[in-house]
């Protein structure tokens, strides 16, 4: 996505949080576009806001595990990954797949979760 429309969703999604800094969508959106930024840190602002206003959302912990593995906190991001599941997340092969966790990989907190939801992890 070009800088540009980054910096117009961000302007309309802070628009919208500072009308209702209780509704989980702008907080949440806050969240993804800054990690979709690489802005770690506001990203996990933004989505510790939304799980505030909602807790039954259960992906936004995962995508809070995301932005924390990619800001170099492998034991928050394992804690909030553990949260999502605990929450109901069932998307246990995007554990795998997805390139945030990469760093991960190595940890055993991450290898104790992989092997827990994914038994045959390690042979594929």
């Amino acid at each position: 996505m070009a800088l540009e429309m980054y910096d117009e969703a961000k302007s309309y999604l802070q628009q919208a949080y500072h009308l209702d800094s209780t509704a989980y969508a702008p907080a949440h959106n806050l969240g993804l576009l800054y990690h979709a930024m690489a802005q770690y840190d506001r990203a996990i602002y933004y989505l510790k806001k939304a799980i505030l206003n909602d807790p039954s959302k259960n992906k936004a912990y995962y995508e809070l595990a995301a932005s924390y593995a990619l800001a170099n906190q492998p034991e928050q991001a394992i804690l909030y990954i553990r949260q999502a599941i605990e929450r109901g997340y069932k998307n246990y092969k995007a554990l795998l797949d997805d390139p945030d966790f990469e760093l991960l990989k190595n940890l055993k907190g991450f290898q104790d979760i992989l092997d827990q939801y994914i038994p045959n992890w390690r042979n594929n």
